[in-house]
């Protein structure tokens, strides 16, 4: 866990670099978003359904509109 820890802090390093903070906060809440989903999947068997990827898309999409407008 501490290695994914650094590994997440060492890429968002990375990315601020070329992303400015109004676009690497989004990113980076709706991309662990997803990857949450995919861990519970993984972890605990929870099943992918099609309802839940048109919820996290909906919420991405929330993220976006309110931090890029």
């Amino acid at each position: 866990m501490a290695i994914c820890l650094f590994g997440n802090s060492y890429f968002k390093t990375l990315a601020a670099n070329r992303l400015d903070a109004i676009r690497l906060y989004p990113l980076n809440q709706g991309i662990s978003l997803a990857l949450s989903c995919f861990i519970s999947s993984f972890f605990f068997g929870e099943k992918i359904k099609p309802r839940l990827i048109l919820g996290i898309s909906i919420a991405f999409s929330g993220l976006l509109i309110i931090n890029l407008l």
